[in-house]
């Protein structure tokens, strides 16, 4: 599957290691932020566009409601991150700590998640169109009720993931580690599995 990449700029327009999210106003472009340390900040309706986030920590921190638009997130700490009914649109989180991060009724659109550590991560009733997870520690996250379009999961660990209400009709789960998956059974049907991946699917999962 084709994920369109992030459009970023040859060179950014400015590189900063301290903003101020509680007072920023227009929209946000072209910045390279980099070691960024966020005390934790209550901030809505943001807007951000063509920027990098490297080595940055805003745990904890709440911008519900926010735009995401070519941006690539890099070795972050994002947990506890409240991200609720945002937009992701052309975002790529490579290596970031997103334990806890809430991601509840976000959109995403050409998403990719790659080498993240994603314990309890919340997606309820997120849609997600042309989304990659890949090499995902996904254990007891959330995605009830989510409306999943040309996702895939490659090599992932799903185990005690909730998937209540969403099908993953024509999705790949063979590379994934799913014991313990939570879901009422109907939402497996038209997904791709080993014989030893349905019979965990439906088993108590055991550590």
């Amino acid at each position: 599957m084709k994920i369109t990449s992030p459009q970023l700029p040859r060179s950014f327009r400015e590189t900063i290691n301290d903003f101020d999210f509680v007072n920023t106003t227009g929209d946000i472009e072209e910045i390279l932020f980099q070691n960024l340390i966020q005390e934790p900040v209550t901030r809505h309706k943001l807007s951000f566009t063509a920027c990098s986030f490297e080595n940055c920590n805003l745990a904890a921190s709440d911008l519900r409601r926010s735009q995401f638009c070519d941006i690539v997130f890099h070795n972050c700490d994002l947990s506890n991150l409240n991200l609720s009914e945002s937009s992701f649109n052309r975002v790529r989180f490579i290596n970031c700590r997103l334990t806890g991060t809430n991601f509840t009724a976000a959109t995403f659109n050409h998403i990719t998640f790659k080498d993240c550590q994603g314990l309890y991560t919340l997606f309820p009733t997120c849609r997600f169109y042309h989304a990659q997870l890949e090499n995902c520690n996904l254990k007891g996250s959330a995605f009830d009720t989510c409306r999943l379009s040309h996702v895939e999961f490659q090599n992932c660990v799903l185990q005690e993931t909730e998937f209540y209400q969403t099908s993953l009709k024509g999705i790949d789960l063979t590379s994934c580690r799913i014991e313990g998956i939570r879901l009422n059974g109907h939402e497996l049907k038209g997904t791709v599995v080993t014989s030893l991946q349905a019979i965990e699917s439906l088993s108590p999962y055991k550590p």
